[in-house]
């Protein structure tokens, strides 16, 4: 049952309530990998680690799920992909996607959300933050001046900014 609360956010398109955000979206769903995009400004790295890549590459394996595994059987994290009608857009696991590519593995477990480009470039800002590779201050810096150049990000003041990307307020 939806809440006036929610009905009222969806008149007018406000944020949407915890309940809606889990119903919009898919968890641990094996997705080809070919038909990504990566190309859509949603890389929130300055560059690729290529030792990073060597070594995540080494340790992949496909289980009999499907799943992408480490040497021990553990599944990897899944990718962040945000789908709209058209598109399927990459918001986090590119070192992850690139490593697998090399090894000739076509699909991984992916967090599937339903979203736009937007979406998905807004969820990349703060990628990182908490898990996988250390976000370098050169990621960090990237993240803050894309929100920056954003017509509504860039509006944030300097302490939204800097939550809305995971990175200390302090200049």
């Amino acid at each position: 049952m939806v809440s006036a609360k929610d009905k009222l956010r969806q008149k007018i398109g406000g944020r949407k309530s915890t309940r809606q955000m889990y119903a919009d979206q898919r968890t641990n769903q094996p997705i080809e990998l070919a038909p990504l995009r990566m190309d859509g400004g949603t890389q929130p790295r300055q560059s690729f680690d290529e030792a990073v890549l060597g070594e995540y590459a080494e340790r992949m394996e496909v289980d009999d799920r499907g799943l992408v595994v480490d040497p021990q059987g553990q599944p990897w994290e899944p990718i962040v992909v945000y789908e709209d009608d058209e598109t399927l857009w990459l918001a986090d696991g590119f070192h992850r996607v690139r490593a697998a590519r090399s090894q000739g593995i076509d699909s991984f477990q992916a967090r599937i959300i339903v979203g736009n480009q937007r979406d998905a470039i807004k969820y990349s800002l703060s990628a990182n933050a908490r898990h996988g590779l250390r976000r370098s201050s050169a990621d960090k810096r990237r993240a803050v001046s894309r929100a920056l150049i954003d017509g509504e990000w860039g509006a944030y003041s300097a302490r939204a900014v800097a939550e809305l990307c995971s990175v200390s307020d302090f200049l």
